[in-house]
């Protein structure tokens, strides 16, 4: 008993030595995340429904822009299906009329 306790004292001292905790994010990281966070944050405020918004692969495209594809509900209460998304300085795209600059900036070749 007395042999666990001195393990669990040492590694809590080793611990605490060495951090740890989980290492530091990058900042990059962290930018990358709130873009992406705020992106989607803009999309909702363009849906019927924004609380049935499921958002597939979103990303960073060519010249800056955030791309991705959200499925939401329409205003008869059923799934639209995926709809391309596109973001970039100056305006906010969805559906339709996202489909062009999501070809030029966002479309693998």
């Amino acid at each position: 008993m007395r042999y666990l306790l001195g393990l669990f004292v040492i590694s809590g001292i080793i611990g605490a030595a060495t951090g740890g905790g989980p290492p530091a994010r990058d900042p990059r990281q962290i930018a990358y995340d709130d873009a992406i966070d705020t992106a989607k944050q803009m999309i909702l405020t363009t849906l019927k429904d924004p609380d049935s918004a499921k958002f597939g692969n979103v990303f960073f495209g060519r010249k800056a822009t955030i791309c991705g594809t959200v499925n939401a509900k329409n205003s008869f209460g059923g799934y639209t299906g995926a709809q391309v998304f596109t973001i970039d300085a100056k305006y906010v795209r969805v559906g339709d009329g996202a489909v062009s600059n999501w070809n030029k900036n966002c479309a693998t070749e």
